[in-house]
C-alpha cells in the first residue's frame, strides 16, 4: 500500500499520466509505435464522373480526411457561377478556387505528417498537376495514389444538368456551354501513351 506522502503522490500522478489512469487503477498504455506511412488519393476525373461518390466511399474505407473544393468554394462563395456568367465572373471564381486549393494543400500536408491519409477531390484533370502532387507526397514521405472517375460524355452531361436542377447543394454549378467546351474526354492516367 502507497504511503500518503506527497513524494508518492506526486509519483503516483505523474505515473497515471504517463501510463494512464481508469477507475482507480493503474494500466499500461501501448508503447507508441511508428507512424505507418499515410497516402495522398488523388480523386482525378471530369465534373459529374463520381468523383465525389467515390472520395465519400474512400473516406470511410481508409479512414482519411476528404478535402473536396467544391463543398469549400460554395461554403465560403456560394455559387458564384452559372450559365449567364461573364469572362470576368469566371476569372474571379477561378482565382478563388485557386487560393481554396492552395489552402487545402497546406491542411493536407499536415495531416500527412501526422500519419493520416488525406483524399484530394480536386479534378486533377492535366497530368502535370497530378505529377506536381505526386512529387509533392514524395517530398514528404508519403504513399500516392490515383483514383479515376470514368463516365461518358452523354453521362456526364445528364449528372451535370442533374446536379445543377438541385442546387444549391454542396457542389458548384457546372455551366452547360463549359460542360458541352470539353472538346476530349480526359483520359485515364493509366491508359497507355502512344509513343
Amino acid at each position: 500500500m502507497f504511503e500518503s506522502s506527497g513524494a508518492v503522490s506526486r509519483e503516483r500522478s505523474a505515473a497515471a499520466l504517463l501510463f494512464g489512469q481508469r477507475c482507480g487503477q493503474m494500466r499500461r498504455q501501448p508503447r507508441p509505435t511508428a507512424l505507418s506511412m499515410a497516402t495522398l488519393h488523388l480523386m482525378v476525373g471530369l465534373p459529374g464522373s463520381g468523383k465525389t461518390t467515390l472520395a465519400r466511399k474512400l473516406e470511410v474505407d481508409c479512414a482519411a480526411l476528404r478535402l473536396t473544393v467544391d463543398e469549400w468554394h460554395v461554403r465560403l462563395f456560394g455559387m458564384d457561377v452559372d450559365d449567364h456568367s461573364d469572362d470576368a465572373a469566371f476569372a474571379a471564381h477561378n482565382a478563388k478556387h485557386g487560393a481554396i486549393e492552395s489552402l487545402l494543400w497546406d491542411v493536407a500536408a499536415r495531416v500527412l505528417m501526422l500519419g493520416v491519409d488525406v483524399i484530394l477531390d480536386f479534378g486533377f484533370w492535366t497530368r502535370r498537376e497530378r505529377d506536381d502532387l505526386r512529387a509533392r507526397a514524395r517530398e514528404l514521405g508519403v504513399g500516392f495514389k490515383i483514383h479515376f472517375a470514368e463516365a461518358s460524355e452523354r453521362l456526364l452531361l445528364e449528372r451535370i444538368t442533374a446536379r445543377n436542377g438541385r442546387l444549391p447543394s454542396r457542389h458548384l454549378s457546372y455551366p452547360r456551354g463549359e460542360a458541352q467546351a470539353v472538346d476530349r474526354p480526359l483520359r485515364s492516367p493509366f491508359a497507355r501513351r502512344a509513343r
